[in-house]
């Protein structure tokens, strides 16, 4: 009989040991688990997402397509990322940081890059066209070569000294303004000595030219501008405030443009 107690004995015991060890094998699969989800979530949040919402991750450029790996959206931290030649046209990149990035040759055709922070950034050889620059900061930044037909801006936040390299061929960087053959001044505020700065082709439909000085525009669309009290201004090929060509009346002067 103390045979069969010892032996009962020693059966529960075992079981005993299995059911412990069974417990701690599933406590520390399900702590693995846990701990390969969790990697794997802050994995994926820190690949896919940038700006202010994640942590600063530079996309890789396609050497096909030359699309980023990432896409770009607004607030994205791409602060000195390489993107060049990437293909970012039309992309929305609103209040982006874009800091020291390297931009040579990319082509941001029609994107809107409105209050982004692009000082110290290098936009040599960059396609601008029709961009939104409306608020960017250019400190430091070089656009040597960059191409801007039709691009917006205004409130920019630096002084033209402050650029690096040389503007593009007959651009300056004026009072806030980037101007230049086919600028989109488009509702500008223009009121000032416009001597030497080369608008031909730009867009001024709406702007304000009040009191402005040293006025040559050729094809320019002028409809719907204010030029009341402008001084010096020679219009050749261009689109008088009320729609007439100067061509036919000299200077819009019998149109009602206050010249």
């Amino acid at each position: 009989m103390d045979n069969d107690v010892t032996a009962s004995s020693t059966t529960r015991n075992r079981q005993g040991r299995r059911r412990r060890n069974l417990l701690i094998g599933l406590g520390a699969a399900a702590v693995v688990g846990i701990a390969v989800v969790v990697g794997a979530t802050l994995q994926n949040f820190t690949a896919g997402t940038s700006g202010a919402l994640g942590a600063r991750a530079c996309p890789g450029i396609n050497v096909t397509t030359l699309l980023p790996s990432i896409a770009p959206v607004p607030e994205v931290d791409w602060s000195n990322c390489n993107l060049v030649t990437a293909r970012l046209s039309g992309a929305y990149l609103s209040m982006a940081n874009l800091n020291g990035a390297s931009l040579q040759g990319a082509d941001l055709t029609g994107a809107t890059l409105a209050y982004a922070n692009l000082s110290g950034a290098n936009l040599t050889g960059a396609n601008l066209s029709g961009a939104n620059l409306t608020g960017v900061n250019l400190t430091g930044t070089n656009l040597s070569g960059a191409i801007l037909t039709g691009v917006r801006s205004g409130g920019i936040e630096t002084m033209e000294n402050q650029l690096v390299g040389t503007m593009p061929a007959s651009w300056k960087l004026f009072m806030g303004y980037l101007m230049g053959p086919g600028a989109n001044l488009t509702g500008a505020y223009l009121g000032f000595d416009l001597s030497g700065v080369n608008l031909t082709g730009a867009n001024l439909t709406g702007a304000n030219l009040i009191g402005a000085r040293g006025l040559a525009l050729t094809g320019v669309n002028l409809s719907g501008a204010n030029l009341s009290g402008a001084i010096g201004v020679f219009l050749t090929n261009t689109t008088c405030p009320n729609g007439t060509s100067s061509n036919q009346f000299p200077n819009c002067t019998r149109q009602g443009g206050g010249l």
